[in-house]
């Protein structure tokens, strides 16, 4: 019968082999001359940083919520003229103005136009009502001329 014997027992014991602990100091510790006012610099910076960051996307947020509105205003003024009686009954229908977009993210007017007349176009009833020419009788003829100091003679 063979005697287990444990490998690790006969290794060679190297320094280098298993790192030590580090201890519960900072890294400017092991760094002679080293002191916190690096310490308090770097992260002062990086909470004027974190800051500056937060502004910004705030910034983006609030400019993101003006241009959808401009966007919403534009297509609202186009299905206006292509003849809506209420151009939010377009959004309603599904218009999405996203998908309307050029490929640098501006709106498409005259898409957002095709889409309307589409809409439309199977939707009568949210046409503009036109009143009916109630006029009736001779009409007189418009003057082309200007009126000037001869037009007293006359």
């Amino acid at each position: 019968m063979t005697e287990y014997t444990d490998p690790m027992e006969n290794a060679p014991q190297h320094a280098a082999s298993a790192p030590e602990a580090a201890d519960s100091g900072t890294v400017a510790d092991g760094i002679p001359g080293a002191d916190d006012t690096a310490a308090k610099k770097a992260r002062r910076e990086a909470a004027n940083l974190r800051q500056r960051l937060k502004d910004a996307e705030a910034r983006i947020e609030a400019m993101s919520t003006q241009l959808a509105a401009y966007d919403k205003a534009e297509a609202m003024r186009v299905l206006d003229d292509v003849g809506f009686a209420n151009p939010e009954d377009a959004f309603l229908a599904g218009l999405d103005l996203d998908a309307l977009r050029r490929e640098d993210g501006a709106l498409d007017t005259d898409a957002v136009r095709a889409k309307g007349k589409e809409i439309l176009s199977a939707r009568l009833h949210w046409q503009k009502r036109r009143l009916p020419d109630l006029d009736q009788g001779a009409r007189q003829s418009v003057r082309t001329s200007k009126p000037g100091w001869g037009a007293l003679f006359d």
